[in-house]
């Protein structure tokens, strides 16, 4: 197939939506910002993945992807990079100007998460670390199940020749979603120690005195309504809650240590009185 400047067209990209063959120079240039699609080289009426490392193809950080034209020296860093379209190596162009940042804030700013702070062989895109905290909330997917999906969307045949990052993953996640908490709950630029409670949720449905409580509900003949309890079921699960300072138990099964446990929590055990004796 011909490309569109007339040339011969061999590559095609998985990610866009022209299916049309393209040549390598015309395909450098459309990607010159799109570095993490996935492309497809035709030869002998077969078509195989290809990389845009392989293709040439150079990430320019510190000038808008735009070319290091006051460099003291050509630095170029072979780095893995893990994306929710696939896991690829890129070669990237660190800025070296007098006054240039780290490396480190470099690939930041290109919103890439490394996982060294030195001697960078891998990074984590912003995409794929939100991805993962997004499905592992709405749809409670597990962080090996999550990666053996980015194996499969990388080579859906051989997974083992997939480069291994899943302990890397892990670490960085964690480190993702703790510092993504930080920012949303205002202490993201803060260097101050935290305070017990400073990242917790407030919970409408817990008793608050001055909220949501009665005034003088500490001589109410009814006090126990704000006591904790423990609920238990017939099941191989229980679960023990209430609102003791903001303690709770979740459990599997019944274990001497658990039952300790909670013979020594301050709770009340009671029945509704809606309900009747049996």
């Amino acid at each position: 197939m011909v490309c569109s400047c007339g040339l011969n067209g061999q590559y095609h990209c998985l990610d866009c939506e022209d299916f049309h063959l393209s040549c390598r120079q015309c395909l450098l240039r459309t990607h010159q910002r799109l570095h993490t699609h996935l492309l497809q080289q035709y030869s002998d009426k077969t078509f195989r993945k290809v990389t845009l490392a392989e293709m040439g193809h150079i990430r320019y950080l510190g000038h808008h992807g735009e070319h290091c034209i006051g460099a003291v020296k050509e630095t170029h860093a072979q780095i893995l990079v893990v994306d929710s379209s696939g896991i690829a190596e890129h070669t990237f162009h660190f800025c070296t100007c007098r006054n240039a940042a780290s490396q480190l804030q470099q690939l930041l700013e290109a919103k890439h998460f490394p996982v060294l702070y030195e001697k960078i062989k891998t990074v984590f895109s912003f995409k794929v670390l939100d991805d993962y905290m997004l499905e592992s909330t709405a749809c409670k997917t597990s962080g090996n199940a999550f990666w053996s999906k980015l194996q499969r969307r990388t080579d859906n045949t051989f997974t083992s020749d997939v480069p291994d990052q899943y302990r890397e993953f892990l670490r960085v996640s964690r480190c993702w979603r703790y510092l993504q908490i930080r920012k949303w709950f205002g202490v993201g630029y803060s260097n101050s120690s935290l305070k017990d409670g400073e990242l917790a949720l407030f919970c409408a449905a817990c008793p608050q005195p001055g909220i949501n409580m009665p005034a003088g509900w500490k001589t109410d003949s009814c006090s126990y309504n704000f006591q904790m309890t423990i609920s238990l079921n017939s099941g191989t699960h229980y679960a023990a809650g209430g609102c003791n300072g903001g303690q709770s138990l979740q459990m599997d099964s019944f274990q001497p240590t658990t039952l300790k446990q909670l013979q020594s929590l301050p709770v009340l055990m009671f029945r509704s009185p809606m309900e009747k004796d049996i």
